[in-house]
């Protein structure tokens, strides 16, 4: 399963079709709680994406919140090429891969098919 912190609808729908090709249960939210609260169990969410243009506050205690309700859990931070405070932000506090847009559009796919390759799509 992937987690999409996100707001953009647009945007979770090219997440969502790109997951269904990989058979990988795709859930977004605008917070932590209401993306646990969709899925029910956030142990077995493999990812979570965040959009660091739809995300405001600490994001050393966003990934800290991330980290303990799904521990095994890759993270990945992603946004604008201008927001370059928030994506250093999000380096420093730790996500396993930050990215801007335009990269985390090129690495879509892949990320989805390394979350397919480690669980069965009846998660």
């Amino acid at each position: 399963m992937i987690a999409v912190l996100a707001h953009d609808m647009l945007f979770a729908m090219r997440v969502s079709a790109t997951c269904r090709e990989q058979n990988v249960v795709s859930v977004f939210g605008g917070t932590v709680e209401l993306i646990e609260g969709k899925c029910g169990d956030s142990a077995a969410i493999r990812m979570w994406i965040v959009d660091l243009g739809h995300t405001t506050g600490p994001l050393d205690l966003l990934l800290q919140e991330i980290r303990k309700k799904s521990p095994q859990a890759q993270s990945v931070a992603f946004g604008s090429h201008v927001l370059v405070a928030r994506l250093s932000e999000a380096r420093a506090a730790g996500f396993d891969q930050v990215m801007t847009r335009g990269q985390f559009d090129q690495a879509l796919v892949g990320l989805v098919e390394k979350v397919a390759a480690e669980v069965s799509p009846r998660e």
